[in-house]
């Protein structure tokens, strides 16, 4: 007897019972549903796929140009562009100068046949880039003098012309000043008077060899009826001229020249001044652009100011520029006391520890400040005076008060 399988019975749908297929409905896009349809997406061509690519690369290009030129236009970058004029003479004279200017990370040049002897020019290079036709970022420097000049004298320059002026007869320094104006056209000249403290040492000293001679000699007569004058030379075959008479001639000078001068000892001082010239040169246009735009160191996101980012960088830089807003306040000044107190509610912390007002006064006074770079650095502290005004600013009630009060109470 054979056995037989069951199969399973098909389970048939509604549609095949009835001998109907549903045909599976198409589902529309949102296109097709507004009756809109979008054009299927044009290929590029090969030369539209260069054009595209090109224009991607020039504004690459384009913002790498715009980053570096704000980044070299940044004030603590403004003086590697700073270049030094040395005239030859001095450079001579001085031959350890170059070296000097070297070791702070400062460029000098050795000028031939400048348009004044011992007349010292600032040069500064201003990069302009241009992009070429394969993109790439083509930089040309233009090099300009600036208008600060700095003429380095010395005893028998200006000796004989401090004696003309105090005697009132001859060629005066006010009368040589006012030459080199007329000459210089508008530049702003400095007067670097050398070896000043040499010549009144061998003056005192000619003066006492003189009457210890006198004496010696029994002179008397001579020495109480023939005392020397005023106006007669010494053995340098110099004028005599008082550190009283030089420096009432110095006053007359700027009153009747508005001319600025230095007193400079030796050639380690007058590097350190060339240094300081040439910083304080190389940031002047920013400092000049600061005071016509106003207070933009406040923490907006606008391209010019000072960004601050979610995680807070940027406040540290933020803090400083605030403390540059104080009068006298540079950037050295500012980092130092930025150094010691990082936020303005630490120091506000400080100086509510402060037990009475003087100490509270005198908080800021004896920081350090580091001045310039290299063997020629130096440092000095921020002093009182910008201290006191530090601490009224964050302590005052009255927005009225000046910051500039000689008193407290």
């Amino acid at each position: 007897m054979t056995s037989k399988v069951k199969l399973p019975r098909k389970i048939l749908s509604e549609e095949e019972k009835t001998g109907k297929v549903k045909i599976p409905r198409k589902v529309l896009s949102e296109e097709e549903k507004a009756g809109t349809i979008k054009a299927p997406r044009k290929r590029l061509t090969e030369e539209e796929k260069a054009a595209k690519k090109a224009e991607q690369e020039l504004d690459k290009a384009l913002k790498k140009s715009v980053q570096e030129a704000k980044r070299n236009e940044a004030p603590n970058n403004a003086f590697k562009f700073m270049t030094i004029l040395l005239p030859e003479a001095l450079v001579s004279k001085y031959d350890g100068l170059p070296a000097l200017l070297i070791a702070s990370d400062v460029k000098s040049v050795s000028v031939p046949n400048p348009l004044l002897d011992n007349l010292v020019v600032f040069r500064r290079d201003v990069i302009r880039r241009n992009i070429g036709d394969n993109f790439q970022i083509h930089e040309v420097v233009n090099s300009s003098e600036e208008d600060n000049l700095i003429l380095v004298m010395y005893p028998d320059e200006y000796i004989p012309k401090v004696s003309a002026q105090v005697v009132g007869t001859g060629s005066s320094l006010i009368d040589y000043v006012r030459e080199l104006q007329a000459l210089l056209e508008g530049k702003k000249l400095t007067l670097f008077f050398m070896e000043l403290d040499k010549y009144f040492r061998k003056l005192k000293k000619n003066t006492q060899q003189d009457f210890r001679n006198r004496v010696l000699n029994d002179d008397y007569d001579d020495l109480l009826q023939n005392q020397p004058t005023r106006r007669k030379k010494n053995h340098q075959d110099l004028p005599v001229v008082s550190q009283q008479e030089f420096s009432s001639a110095m006053v007359e000078l700027q009153i009747a020249t508005h001319i600025n001068f230095r007193v400079v000892k030796d050639v380690q001082e007058l590097g350190v001044h060339f240094i300081h010239y040439a910083k304080a040169i190389a940031v002047a246009p920013f400092k000049r652009q600061k005071l016509q735009d106003g207070l933009d160191w406040f923490a907006f996101s606008n391209s010019g100011n000072i960004k601050v980012d979610k995680e807070g960088n940027g406040l540290k830089t933020l803090w400083i520029d605030q403390l540059m807003q104080f009068n006298t306040v540079g950037i050295d000044t500012a980092q130092a006391i930025a150094a010691k107190y990082p936020s303005p509610v630490s120091l506000v912390e400080a100086y509510h520890r402060c037990t009475t007002i003087a100490e509270g006064l005198e908080l800021l006074k004896d920081i350090p400040v580091r001045m310039g770079i290299g063997p020629l650095a130096r440092t000095r502290k921020v002093g009182p005076e910008i201290s006191k005004r530090v601490y009224r600013f964050f302590t005052c009630t009255s927005g009225e008060r000046s910051l500039s009060r000689s008193h407290d109470h």
